[in-house]
C-alpha cells in the first residue's frame, strides 16, 4: 500500500504543479510553480520505482536501486530549489539518469516483473527521453505541447504498469 501511496501522491503533485506552472499568469506565482513542477519531477520518477521494488524487488538489488534512485531525487530537489535556474542542464541530466538507473538492475528486474510491466516500463522511459528532444527544441512550433503529450502518453504507460500490480 505505501508504494502505492508514494506513487500516487507523487502522480498528482507532478501534472497538479505543472497545470498550476502552465495556468498561473502572476510572474512571481508562476516562479514558485516553476520550483515546483520540477521539484516534483525528481519526486515522480523515484515514486515509479517504488511500488515495483517494494513490491516485487524486495531484496538487495531493488532496495539499492530504490536507495539510489531517492538519493538522486534529493539531490536535484535541492539543486532545484537552491539554484534552480542555474543548473537546468545539470537537472535534465539528472533526471535521465535518475529514470534510466533501472539498467543497472535490469537482470534482477527481468526476473521480478512481469513482461507486460518491463514493457511498459520500458516504452514510458522510451517515450520521455524522446520527448526531451521536443522540449529542448524551442524554435519548434508548439514543442511544448508536443513535449506534454510525449509526457502524458509515458506516464500512462508507467500508471498502467504500476495498476497491473494490484492484485485482483
Amino acid at each position: 500500500v505505501a508504494g502505492f501511496a508514494i506513487y500516487g501522491v507523487a502522480l498528482v503533485a507532478t501534472f497538479g504543479f505543472s497545470a498550476g506552472y502552465h495556468l498561473i499568469g502572476r510572474p512571481k506565482l508562476k516562479k514558485v510553480f516553476r520550483r515546483l513542477d520540477h521539484v516534483a519531477i525528481f519526486l515522480m520518477i523515484a515514486a515509479t520505482y517504488t511500488p515495483f521494488v517494494l513490491i516485487k524487488m524486495d531484496n538487495a538489488w531493488g532496495l539499492g536501486l530504490l536507495a539510489v534512485v531517492w538519493a538522486i531525487a534529493a539531490i536535484g530537489i535541492a539543486i532545484k530549489l537552491f539554484l534552480p535556474r542555474f543548473v537546468d542542464g545539470l537537472s535534465r541530466a539528472l533526471y535521465l539518469v535518475q529514470g534510466w538507473a533501472v539498467l543497472v538492475a535490469w537482470e534482477p528486474l527481468q526476473s521480478a516483473l512481469p513482461a507486460t510491466a518491463l514493457r511498459l516500463l520500458m516504452v514510458g522511459g522510451v517515450l520521455y527521453t524522446v520527448g526531451v528532444v521536443f522540449h529542448l527544441w524551442n524554435q519548434l512550433p508548439y514543442q511544448n505541447a508536443i513535449w506534454h503529450g510525449f509526457v502524458l502518453s509515458a506516464a500512462s504507460c508507467h500508471f498502467t504498469a504500476v495498476i497491473g500490480l494490484v492484485p485482483i
